[in-house]
């Protein structure tokens, strides 16, 4: 459906090309000693179907299986980095987690959670499992583009991290994270290529800032909302959600509507240079006048999330557990975090002043308190693969960036999903 809907973008000069963040196949899919050759593994599949080339068994048909949409080529350039599960060689049966997959009860039926020791092979991740990324897709980990006055720039999140095993046992493993020397090339990248009118949107599979299940953080949500749950325990309702803990919800609870206080936002991230992670975004050079990040565009959790951070400027410190079960040692927060829908109030502000004679627009946009100047956005995406029935809320989708005049003007999501809504019901 994605290839179908870009090609159809770019047919009507809409779309110049797609950015894919990691997670490109959902394991190599090894077969023996050498199947971390390409014609063994998942790489091939995933560049078969780029290429548009028939299914299985598609060859031997007149005409595609009912249901399936005939395979496209895609006719606009990809670009790419890994994540954590393409660095992973074996794949987890199914039917251990079938909610993950979005499996209906009598599908579960039907699929063996197989050998139970084999299934711990999935935890052994090594970069020779890229090697079909490295020969049929992007040679680097960490790269850069510049479109016009946009900077483009592509950092590798690397493997899963088995140092946070509470991540891993709540389904959001924490990846390593970034290298000393990863952090550096950043900072010297900007301080010698990126001047003070330009955009920086950073790509990265692991997001530097997440929010934990709402299992987990139920308790928050009822400590913040006590009159929401008296009134689901008196009505036998569930009003709780993560909603609550957004901006516009928590600017009538608290003075300041910060998460990170009250939230464990390293949850399912990055475990090396978060805390420089989160100091770059808000200042991506070492001198001269203070620059910030625009976007972070991430995937990993297969959500849908907007967060944006902002200087402290003497208001109090967070901080947060480095890891789960050894709490005693905390990393810091060296921002103020704010959860939301962004890309909504970006694109309405946005409406609202392409709308105001010239001179009246150009006094507005200087005004730092409008969320169009707020960066930098974190901002995660949905996956495109299976839908898990436990977050329904999170649909599958992609992210429209549109930069016009070298400004971005829409970083919105788009649902997948609703393309397949038969024709016949906008005819109706």
């Amino acid at each position: 459906m994605l290839i179908i809907q870009a090609n159809e973008a770019y047919k009507r000069d809409e779309l110049d090309f797609i950015v894919l963040t990691g997670d490109l196949v959902d394991y190599t899919g090894i077969k023996g000693e050498r199947g971390n050759e390409y014609v063994n593994s998942n790489w091939k599949t995933f560049i078969d179907i780029l290429l548009g080339k028939p299914l299985k068994n598609h060859d031997k048909l007149n005409e595609p299986l009912p249901g399936l949409l005939k395979p496209e080529e895609i006719l606009v350039p990809i670009l790419c980095i890994p994540g954590n599960h393409d660095y992973i060689g074996h794949d987890i049966s199914p039917g251990l987690y079938p909610a993950n997959y979005g499996l209906e009860p009598n599908e579960m039926d039907l699929i063996s959670s197989g050998n139970l020791l084999l299934n711990f092979r999935a935890l052994i991740s090594n970069v020779r499992f890229l090697r079909g990324y490295f020969q049929y897709l992007n040679p680097d980990l960490n790269f850069t583009k510049k479109f016009g006055k946009t900077h483009l720039i592509f950092i590798d999140s690397d493997k899963n991290s088995l140092l946070d095993f509470y991540d891993i046992l709540k389904g959001s493993p924490s990846t390593r994270g970034f290298r000393d020397s990863q952090i550096k090339w950043l900072r010297n990248y900007c301080d010698q290529n990126v001047k003070d009118d330009e955009n920086i949107i950073i790509l990265s599979h692991a997001p530097p800032l997440n929010i934990p299940k709402l299992e987990i953080v139920r308790h928050t949500i009822e400590k913040i909302y006590p009159e929401i749950k008296k009134e689901d325990k008196k009505n036998k309702t569930d009003q709780i959600s993560m909603d609550l803990l957004k901006e516009h919800m928590l600017i009538e609870k608290l003075d300041d509507p910060r998460i990170d206080p009250i939230v464990d936002l390293k949850f399912g991230t990055i475990m090396n240079n978060w805390e420089e992670m989160l100091e770059f975004l808000l200042n991506c050079r070492g001198h001269g006048m203070d620059k910030r990040v625009n976007l972070v565009l991430c995937g990993h959790a297969h959500k849908n999330l907007e967060f944006r951070i902002e200087l402290l400027h003497g208001r109090e410190l967070s901080k947060v557990k480095y890891v789960e079960y050894f709490p005693f040692y905390k990393v810091k927060i060296p921002a103020a975090v704010y959860f939301g829908n962004f890309s909504e109030e970006y694109d309405a502000q946005l409406d609202y002043l392409n709308k105001l004679e010239s001179g009246a627009k150009i006094r507005k946009l200087a005004d730092r308190n409008l969320i169009i100047n707020k960066y930098p956005f974190i901002i995660q995406t949905s996956s495109l693969g299976p839908r898990s029935t436990r977050e329904q809320s999170h649909l599958q989708g992609f992210r429209e960036i549109l930069i016009n005049n070298n400004r971005i003007d829409s970083f919105y999501f788009i649902p997948i999903l609703k393309y397949f809504v038969p024709f016949e019901k906008f005819l109706r």
